[in-house]
């Protein structure tokens, strides 16, 4: 179950995968459909993209982590990183 005490060491994790979005683990073709439009936007476009996990609290909101992303500059995908630079450059 995903809660805001576990959100940290879930995205923690998924920062050290290939996925870039919690949604792209849901099955391989969110997965593909995830990865091509994130490398589109933040490669081609040059658009950061981050998560804040924020908190309400009585005073207003907390941000209690930030994790930007790191998909692109893992050694573990650069097999991804090859296939969607070839896909994406015809």
């Amino acid at each position: 179950k995903f809660t805001l005490d576990n959100a940290i060491q879930i995205y923690n994790e998924l920062n050290e995968s290939c996925f870039v979005s919690l949604y792209a683990t849901v099955d391989y073709s969110e997965d593909f459909a995830e990865s091509v439009t994130h490398y589109y936007f933040s490669k081609l476009e040059g658009r950061e993209y981050q998560v804040q996990l924020v908190a309400k609290k009585a005073s207003g909101r907390e941000i209690l982590a930030t994790f930007k992303d790191s998909t692109w500059q893992n050694p573990k995908c650069q097999q991804r990183v090859q296939f969607l630079e070839d896909l994406l450059s015809e």
